[in-house]
């Protein structure tokens, strides 16, 4: 071991790492069967330097003497350094080495120091103080506590321990949140809660509670989401579904409780993040942020969070959600028709959205964007291994669904365009987007000439979402070929409040299916009016 490192460090401490052990004495990460992770020299006497002072900031400079002390670098080789270590450890949301803004960096232990005599990887399941700064993560954080068994058996609690575990495994695939362990949230079993001593004591902004009733062969499951400052209830839902396959029943439940409590949270994360005093927003503010304004899929919301994220990035460049979203920004810029230079915006949101899988190769949304970002180019083949690789690594991603419907239905595949868009709704029944998946299951009806059904669907996302515009590219056409002419003459109105410049050359340039439904499309809004050029 290289000498520099051993005499920076304290002689005995062991950090747990999120399963990984930091010794320090020996100056090396040991995995759970002790053998030692593959780091870079650079990067493991940079993860050393963070040991020494778990909880504390240590600056840039101070890191970039420390580790390369007779040579000239720029702040990348820190850069790559960390990112080095956050990939090796599984730190993909920076939760254990995290990014303090025109600062530096900070370790931050998994429940603080291993004992010295601590097995390697052990997890002893005690409830514990957080460690420090875990109650100002950088990313939500929730604790699923046991489920009440309601049943007269008391033997069926197998049903409702069964339940907290399935839904603790689904959260935990979710990149954007911290999730409390089970032996940790176990520790809570038959005992009288208070959901704001729970949050102090697990350090959590949210705790999920539940029940489980039996009767026969069937079987009711209560959850609901509070916020553990506040004590206010932000979600709560009743299933209901037969025993005779209860492992089938769990995984249905488990996804929609996993996808309902996705939106619930991103809102309540939003709007502390709008509660905060200006001069305070960090860069994780700053995304939440921007949020509501991308996933509006309007024009001028557009501008309002691409600002937003800019700045977040200014920030932090290596925030992976910030870079995903950023680069999903510039490309609604692109198949909107809202952009003055669509090239510039295709180039722009694959260098994002690329950045955001080197930070995090294994992020469910960022390969989705990326994904999407080859879809823009045309590169369907590349486009549908990111996507089917994002809901391989979290099957729970609402969002990485919605696009492999929408690059189904490019590729002339109706029907698996439209079991796509369902699953993302099953999925994520609460998301504010969800009229997005009402327009492609429109879109993949109008692939198969269904006049009716396309009308229906993307009249029902226009009425939810009557500032996204861009729906009447394609409700246009489908007025026309369904004789519904005054329709057509209105919403085409609509469109041009939104692009006044707008022509079918235009939208062919934007749109992605084969030609000819190109062709289709823009005979039809040419019909209703809109010039060619």
């Amino acid at each position: 071991m290289d000498e520099r490192i051993s005499t920076r460090v304290p002689a005995v401490r062991r950090l747990l790492l999120n399963g990984w052990v930091l010794d320090m004495a020996a100056g090396e990460l040991l995995a759970a069967d002790g053998g030692v992770a593959g780091l870079r020299r650079q990067a493991l006497e940079v993860l050393l330097i963070l040991g020494a002072r778990p909880g504390q900031v240590v600056g840039k400079d101070e890191l970039m003497r420390s580790v390369w002390p007779d040579v000239v670098v720029g702040d990348n080789s820190l850069s790559q350094a960390v990112a080095d270590i956050r990939r090796v450890i599984g730190d993909p949301t920076r939760e254990i080495v995290r990014t303090v803004a025109r600062r530096g960096y900070m370790l931050v232990p998994a429940g603080g120091k291993a004992p010295a005599d601590a097995a390697v990887g052990a997890d002893t399941g005690a409830a514990h103080e957080p460690p420090p700064g875990l109650t100002r993560a950088d990313i939500p954080s929730i604790a699923v506590l046991p489920f009440d068994n309601m049943s007269n058996d008391a033997d069926q609690s197998y049903i409702a321990d069964g339940m907290v575990d399935d839904i603790i495994i689904g959260l935990s695939r979710v990149r954007q949140l911290f999730v409390i362990a089970r032996n940790s949230s176990f520790t809570y079993k038959g005992r009288s809660i208070d959901v704001r001593q729970v949050g102090r004591e697990l350090g959590v902004r949210y705790v999920l509670l539940g029940s489980v009733r039996k009767a026969a062969h069937r079987v009711r499951i209560s959850g609901q989401l509070v916020e553990a400052e506040t004590g206010h209830h932000i979600w709560a839902e009743r299933f209901e579904g037969d025993l005779s396959d209860v492992f089938d029943l769990q995984d249905r439940i488990t996804g929609s409780v996993v996808g309902a409590i996705q939106p619930s949270i991103r809102a309540a994360e939003v709007a502390r993040a709008r509660r905060k005093r200006p001069d305070s927003l960090d860069a994780y503010d700053l995304y939440m942020q921007a949020l509501p304004h991308v996933a509006a899929l309007e024009r001028r919301s557009n501008a309002i969070g691409l600002e937003l994220l800019h700045r977040a990035l200014q920030l932090d460049p290596s925030y992976v959600s910030a870079l995903a979203m950023a680069a999903w920004s510039h490309g609604q810029r692109c198949v909107y028709n809202w952009s003055e230079d669509a090239g510039a915006d295709r180039s722009r949101a694959m260098e994002l959205a690329t950045r955001a899988v080197n930070e995090a190769a294994d992020d469910a949304f960022a390969l989705s964007v990326l994904g999407a970002a080859h879809t823009l180019v045309r590169d369907f083949d590349r486009a549908e291994a990111l996507l089917s690789r994002a809901v391989a690594n979290e099957p729970s991603c609402a969002w990485g669904w919605n696009r492999l419907g929408w690059l189904h239905g490019y590729l002339g595949r109706s029907q698996e365009s439209i079991r796509s868009f369902e699953r993302a709704l099953r999925l994520s029944p609460l998301d504010p987007i969800n009229f997005n998946c009402w327009v492609g299951i429109g879109a993949a009806h109008y692939l198969e000439a269904r006049g009716g059904e396309t009308i229906r669907w993307m009249e029902k996302a226009i009425t939810a979402s009557p500032g996204a515009r861009w729906i009447w590219r394609q409700l246009v056409p489908a007025y026309v070929e369904s004789g519904r002419d005054d329709d057509a003459a209105r919403g085409l109105r609509q469109l041009l409040e939104d692009c006044p410049d707008l022509t079918c050359e235009g939208v062919r340039d934007a749109m992605l299916y084969p030609e000819p439904v190109m062709q289709r499309l823009c005979a039809g809004l040419a019909r209703a009016g809109l010039p060619l050029r």
